[in-house]
């Protein structure tokens, strides 16, 4: 090729190489060649950022979910990929559509990394607390169970839609004066009627008994935290210290200690008033009387002083028969005719 071509190819290289050993992919140092380089780190690469965003929008959408609900944490692989795909709308990362490969490694990070979900064949579980090691025969009845009633939900707005299309031919028919046409699409419509009516019934029956088996499933984990506390409950009352008698005897001994406490405050408020007295400064009440009356008598005084001050102000400014006179205190007052 031209110069030209081979510095634009050099510089890619480089570029390219350089690129990756930022990404701790090839180290610039090593002695392997293009081609032995290019071997090694061949392959499939994860953002680990990406996972990690996606996984905890998964778990976080999963535990605003009821953990009595045993249905809520049971998946296929296909619908934990529709799950999944529901729980990006949030992401910085922008992905919406995840491929299958983007799925098993999701799957593997939450079971290997986060220790969420426990993973058996096509069956995905959210574990429940760090006990949930399997999936059990029950987790296996309940997905099937799950399974057939999506089945049925997709056959039914399958079924309602061809319903509609039967009713539009049955129109167009009519307008072209087809009759028979019409009458054709009509027993369609009738059979597809028929058959909507008998999947919705079989669609209520199985949605009832998934409905049953959550509801006994939270049941027993109640059952379950009753048995907790009665355990718990049973180990403290078998304490010594929490037995009837000795119940009894710690309340008449704090009844006892609160009575000798009681005793304790009035003797020593009667001692105070005897060492009061003993030192000559017990209180008379007739010189107590005395003395309320005069401080009353004193503020009564005050009262009225302070009236005929206000009076006087008052008065001050005001003309009577027209004439007003300096006092040597330079105080306004009225002269009376």
């Amino acid at each position: 090729g031209s110069v030209v071509g081979r510095v634009a190819d050099l510089l890619i290289k480089r570029s390219f190489w350089w690129a990756l050993g930022q990404l701790n992919l090839v180290n610039a140092e090593s002695n392997e060649n293009e081609a032995q380089r290019w071997k090694r780190i061949k392959g499939q690469w994860v953002v680990i950022r990406c996972v990690e965003e996606l996984a905890d929008s998964i778990i976080a959408a999963q535990d605003e979910k009821s953990t009595l609900t045993l249905s809520e944490s049971l998946y296929t692989i296909n619908s934990f990929k529709r799950y999944a795909e529901s729980c990006t709308g949030q992401l910085k990362s922008g992905i919406r559509k995840l491929s299958d490969t983007d799925i098993k490694v999701l799957i593997r990070y939450l079971a290997r990394d986060r220790r969420v979900i426990v993973v058996q064949g096509q069956v995905i579980k959210f574990a429940e607390d760090d006990a949930v090691k399997e999936i059990t025969t029950v987790d296996h009845g309940v997905i099937e169970l799950k399974t057939t009633i999506e089945k049925i939900e997709a056959q039914v707005a399958q079924i309602e839609n061809s319903i509609t299309t039967r009713t539009t031919q049955i129109k167009a028919a009519l307008l072209a004066s087809r009759q028979e046409i019409a009458k054709i699409q009509l027993k369609s419509r009738n059979a597809l009627q028929a058959l909507l009516t008998q999947r919705l019934g079989t669609l209520t029956t199985l949605t009832a008994s998934l409905n049953s088996i959550d509801q006994a499933h939270g049941d027993a984990a109640i059952l379950k935290a009753y048995q907790g506390s009665a355990r718990v409950l049973k180990e403290i009352m078998s304490k010594p210290e929490m037995q009837e008698g000795r119940v009894g005897e710690v309340m008449d001994d704090l009844r006892e200690q609160m009575e000798n406490a009681e005793g304790v405050r009035r003797a020593v408020e009667e001692g105070g008033w005897e060492v009061v007295e003993a030192a000559g400064q017990g209180v008379d009440d007739d010189e107590i009387t005395k003395e309320l009356a005069a401080l009353v008598e004193e503020q009564k005084r005050e009262q009225d002083e302070a009236r005929l001050l206000d009076v006087t102000k008052r008065l001050g400014n005001q003309r009577l028969d027209g004439k007003v006179v300096s006092t040597p205190r330079e105080e306004k007052v009225a002269q009376l005719a």
